[in-house]
This record gives structure tokens, C-alpha cells and sequence, in this order.
């Protein structure tokens, strides 16, 4: 479990009759039902992928030749994806099943192992203190913009950790390949 598989795991819900939707769009598009678990297991195999070569573009080519030229890759890695989405979910049909923000963040964090978490908080909030020190000390503008980035970077795994805690509860609508596993917070 990593952080990709945190993210991969935003994207799917189980519905009242326990089968896997996933929603390739988010809250922004419906979710398609998902047959059997081979396809799952392909459709998770690529989302993990195509967020690899989204982080490749970021800092590779973002570093390498300049963020525009990420711009100019944008409608090719986004056709990309659609076309990979629907070659997998050709035959899926639509559900009517909904995905609230709270159950993608829950999901997320459940498939996000909580020394990661921790990391990410820690890291986030050295940030913020050095962009805050930086904000006293030069007054410019753009470390308060460092300052509000950062605090959001610093909520964001807080939510997470207190929402891993909510999963050993019994309250996660996670489903995964081994959903009980994750719901126990044990590894599988």
C-alpha cells in the first residue's frame, strides 16, 4: 500500500448490492459498474500508471523543459486516459449510485498507510513554518501564497489520519480486492 493506491482507491465505491462502481471522473461524472474482478484489477493496475506518468510529466518534463510544455501534453494525456477507461468499462453500464468528497477523501485514506500520512503532515508543516519565516522576514507576496498552499497541504493528511480513524469503526464504503482487510486497518 502506497500513496498511489490511496488515490487509485478514491475513485471506487461499493453499492447497496455490493458491487464495485467506479467513477473515472470523480464526483464530476457518473459511476460505472464494474462485471468482475479481472477487470477491477485492470482498471486499478491503470489508474496506478497513469498517475506514475502524471508525476513523471510534473517533475521530469515540468523540471527538464518548463511547465508549458506539460500544457501542450495535457489533451494528449487526458485523451489517454479516456480512451484507456473506455477500452476497460466498454461493456459497463452506468450506475446511479453517488460518491460524495467524504467517501473519495475516506477511501483514500484508507488505502494511504498512516506512516505515509505522517510524513506527508510533517513535511507539510516544515513547509509552512519556512514559508512563514520567510513571509516575516522578506514581507513578498508569494510566501503568503506559500503560506495558504501549505496550510492546506498540512489539512489534508489531518482529515486523512482522523478519517483512518473513523475506518476502525466499521464506517468505510472502501471496497477493494480485500475490503475487509482495509476496513480493519490490517494489511492483507
Amino acid at each position: 500500500m502506497g500513496l498511489f493506491d490511496g488515490l487509485t482507491n478514491a475513485s471506487f465505491k461499493s453499492d447497496a448490492e455490493g458491487n464495485t462502481i467506479f467513477f473515472p471522473y470523480g464526483k464530476l461524472g457518473k459511476g460505472r459498474t464494474i462485471a468482475d474482478k479481472d477487470t477491477e484489477e485492470k482498471v486499478r493496475r491503470f489508474i496506478t500508471r497513469y498517475l506514475w506518468v502524471n508525476l513523471f510529466f510534473v517533475i521530469v518534463v515540468g523540471r527538464l523543459v518548463g511547465f508549458f510544455w506539460i500544457l501542450l501534453a495535457l489533451p494528449i494525456i487526458i485523451a489517454w486516459y479516456r480512451r484507456e477507461i473506455e477500452r476497460h468499462l466498454k461493456d459497463a453500464p452506468t450506475s446511479d449510485t453517488k460518491m460524495s468528497v467524504e467517501e473519495s477523501m475516506q477511501n483514500m485514506a484508507t488505502g494511504t498507510p498512516r506512516l505515509l500520512l505522517r510524513f506527508i503532515l510533517l513535511a507539510s508543516i516544515v513547509s509552512l513554518l519556512v514559508s512563514l519565516a520567510l513571509l516575516i522576514e522578506t514581507g513578498e507576496i508569494g510566501f503568503m501564497l506559500a503560506v495558504l498552499f501549505f496550510s492546506l497541504c498540512s489539512a489534508l493528511p489531518i482529515y486523512m489520519l482522523r478519517s483512518k480513524n473513523k475506518d476502525e469503526h466499521g464506517r468505510s464504503s472502501l471496497h477493494t480486492p480485500d475490503s475487509e482487510a482495509f476496513q480493519n486497518n490490517q494489511e492483507p
